[in-house]
């Protein structure tokens, strides 16, 4: 395996987190756009777009940090949260139900294929069969 797939010089990454960890950037820029497009359509103050959409990103970049730091399930769980709120900004700007949408199944695939390319990545490395 290449020096790029693998940490720590020996262990390689796990898929789930690199994609997790790559989602929730590009996740990023959908609440930017968005609260720019909150803002310029004057579908809430200045101060509520600013507090809403900023900590939507922060939620969205602590759940990347923690993804990144550590292996366990609280980032993806944040990840799932911050998939909600982008749901929920419907509500303010109904362009966003159909975005949050999107989002969320592309969150909710790469979570499954993440898990499922770091389970069958194990089960090669183990010498067993990647179907079992």
């Amino acid at each position: 395996m290449s020096g790029a797939a693998r940490q720590g010089g020996g262990r390689p990454r796990s898929a789930k987190r690199m994609l997790g960890a790559a989602l929730l950037a590009m996740h990023l820029f959908v609440v930017l756009f968005a609260m720019l497009t909150i803002f310029g359509l004057r579908l809430l103050e200045p101060l509520m777009v600013l507090v809403l959409g900023g900590g939507l990103g922060l939620l969205c970049l602590l759940a990347m940090v923690l993804i990144v730091a550590r292996p366990g399930g609280s980032g993806y769980l944040l990840g799932w949260a911050a998939q909600a709120l982008t749901i929920a900004a419907g509500f303010i700007a109904p362009g966003m139900f159909l975005v949050g949408a999107v989002f969320a199944l592309i969150w909710g695939v790469g979570m499954y294929w993440g898990t499922r390319i770091d389970r069958e990545r194990a089960a090669w490395e183990a010498g067993g069969s990647p179907e079992a």
